[in-house]
Formats: structure tokens, sequence, C-alpha cells
């Protein structure tokens, strides 16, 4: 008998974690993310990025300290290897552009809001979509945006060009505990969406008053 789900077997079902997925960003929220969504029992993962781990990484993101200059794709297979339950873990080692087809269930959490638009409007054209869940931080603020089928003109409401994000300074931009926070947000928006559950469409969070909105 496997014992390994035992604590979670009545609420996470693993039979409905066996379609694939994408997660596009492997920066700080996506090393979370894919940590978590492969010890979750996801069990076909494929991660897009085309960065390598500098060593200001090493203090924002789940990364290898021994593996600097490698790519951050190949760091978090080796973590989903050693850490999780994926059966599968496509790490492609380039940036991900509209060329690609994505599957029915998507994350984002890239460094610009143009790939995002992108990988939606690619998302939008798959007629078996799921979800397309689009995680994005700052230092100490983070916004998770949940969309599923039928539900795609919400999306709008929430994004705008890079040009209109306010610049953080280079030395305000990542916390650890931001990215684990809003991945951990995400992967529960995951789960509440398979398992049929409420969800909120859109949640913002600021750390550093600890304000809350959902819209």
């Amino acid at each position: 008998m496997n014992r390994r789900y035992l604590r979670n077997e009545d609420i996470i079902h693993q039979e409905k974690l066996i379609d694939d997925i994408d997660i596009i960003g492997a920066g700080g929220i996506g090393s979370f993310l894919l940590l978590l969504l492969s010890k979750m029992g996801f069990k076909r993962i494929h991660i897009w990025d085309n960065d390598e781990v500098e060593e200001w990484n090493l203090s924002t993101g789940l990364f290898y300290n021994n593996k600097t200059e490698e790519k951050k794709v190949n760091h978090l297979k080796q973590l989903a290897k050693d850490f999780g339950d994926t059966e599968k873990l496509v790490a492609n080692a380039a940036m991900w552009t509209d060329k690609y087809d994505l599957h029915n269930r998507v994350f984002v959490c890239p460094d610009n809001m143009e790939v995002r638009k992108e990988a939606f409007e690619k998302w939008t054209k798959n007629p078996n979509r799921e979800f397309f869940i689009d995680g994005r931080m700052g230092a100490l603020g983070m916004q998770c945006v949940s969309i599923v089928k039928g539900k795609e003109d919400f999306y709008w409401k929430t994004w705008c060009p890079s040009t209109e994000v306010p610049d953080e300074p280079c030395t305000m931009k990542h916390t650890i505990f931001t990215a684990s926070i809003i991945s951990g947000i995400m992967a529960n928006q995951a789960f509440a969406i398979i398992e049929n559950k409420y969800y909120e469409p859109n949640i913002v969070l600021n750390l550093a008053n600890m304000f809350l909105m959902k819209r």
C-alpha cells in the first residue's frame, strides 16, 4: 500500500493530477511552485525558462548552491527528482513563445506581462482548456489571477503592459517569503478548481500592511 499521501488522500485525489501541466517561468515563484506541485502529486510537468542561476537567485528561489551558471530548469528537474513525486518532468531550457503548444492546465510566472498575455491568448485557443493561473509578485506584494474556461474576459481586467507596472529598485524586487506564499496560493487555486471547490479569480495581498483584496 502506498502511504505517501495518507495525510491528504481524502482531500487531494491523485487520479485527478495525472494530466500534463505547464509552468512558464522558473524563478522565485516557479521554483517553489514546481516543488509544491510535484510533492502534491502532479505527475507530468513541463517547465519553461531560458535563464541560468546567478548567485543572487540563491536567496530568492529553490536552487542548489553548488550549481550556479546552470539552467534554472535543470535545477528544478533535479529538485523534483530529489523531493517530489513527478513521473515525467520536461525541462525546456528556452523562453516560451507562442510557437509552442500549451496543455489544458497552465501556470505562468515569467518576468514580464507580455509573455503572460501571449500565453493566455495561446491557452484560450485550446478547446480543452481547464485553467490558467497567473502569479505575480514584488518584494512585499503579490497577485494571483485564476481563469477557467468560459471566464476568459476577466483576465483582461487584471492585465496591463509591463511599461505600466511600477518598477522597483533592483535590491527591492524579490523576497523568498513572498515567493513561497504566492506559489502556495497558486497551488491551492489549482486544487480548488480541480476539486470543483470555491476559488477566488483575483487575489491581491500586500505583506507590508497585510492588506488582502479579493475582487
